[in-house]
């Protein structure tokens, strides 16, 4: 405890003020004098929300997990940082960036909720167009369930969207991060066979629209495909019969 004692609106008023200043020690002395982890300020943020807020726009990004840590350990709702009717999940106060990946990491290890208001399509093509393979990776591979092949609002998945990261970086004449978004998502079983809402599969975007791209999506596929067929081999189990996900026609969630 502090060696002094707010009341409880004015410890609630020095949480806000401490989140906002990103002031960890500031913030564990408001809720140890009993600041409302559930109250909201004026523009409907909790304790949470604010945080989020001052981080992701601070010039110098502190370790956020001991933050998000002791928030939660409060009592926070890591999936609410704003109230009122249609708020966002906290996902959708991120950018999606690689910066942002180790925040991902906290709001995970912290036992953060993921329900239906998360779009998991615009949530993924929004990470590949910011040319995140961290942040990609950790969404796949975490406990959600997240499905590669999810649609956005243009029913376009991830891998549509590589086309447009490449495009708005089409300076580069090597992108290792696109090649890396690319690399993941063949790892997490992404389709290349659903169409988008004009009927393009991404290797139609692709060869319409960044050649390079075709090429080594059809270079790394080779070389997932034979590598699975001698894990296959090594295994001693039988080849007939045996189908890859890449190879076929999926049916992929599709946004409600």
């Amino acid at each position: 405890m502090s060696g002094r004692h707010l009341a409880p609106h004015a410890a609630t008023e020095a949480l806000f003020q401490a989140c906002k200043a990103l002031d960890f020690p500031a913030m564990s002395r408001a809720l140890d004098d009993g600041a409302d982890i559930h109250a909201m300020d004026g523009r409907w943020r909790y304790p949470l929300g604010i945080f989020i807020e001052a981080w992701r726009t601070s010039a110098v990004l502190p370790d956020p997990s001991p933050f998000i840590h002791l928030l939660a350990r409060h009592g926070a709702d890591l999936a609410r940082p704003e109230g009122g009717a249609g708020s966002l999940h906290t996902i959708g106060w991120l950018r999606g960036t690689d910066d942002e990946a180790g925040f991902f990491d906290a709001l995970v290890d912290c036992g953060m909720r993921w329900h239906d208001t998360v779009d998991d399509g615009e949530l993924l093509t929004r990470v590949v167009r910011h040319r995140a393979p961290r942040m990609l990776s950790r969404i796949l591979s975490g406990p959600f369930d997240v499905s590669p092949d999810a649609l956005d609002q243009d029913e376009q998945t991830a891998l549509h969207a590589l086309v447009d990261a490449r495009l708005h970086h089409h300076h580069r004449p090597r992108d290792d991060r696109i090649l890396m978004m690319m690399s993941v998502l063949l790892d997490a079983g992404a389709s290349d066979t659903v169409p988008d809402i004009w009927g393009r599969t991404a290797p139609d975007r692709f060869r319409d629209e960044a050649p390079e791209l075709q090429f080594a999506w059809n270079e790394m596929k080779a070389k997932y495909l034979a590598g699975r067929e001698r894990a296959l081999l090594d295994d001693g189990l039988p080849q007939a019969g045996v189908r890859e996900r890449h190879d076929k026609p999926t049916t992929p969630r599709r946004r409600l």
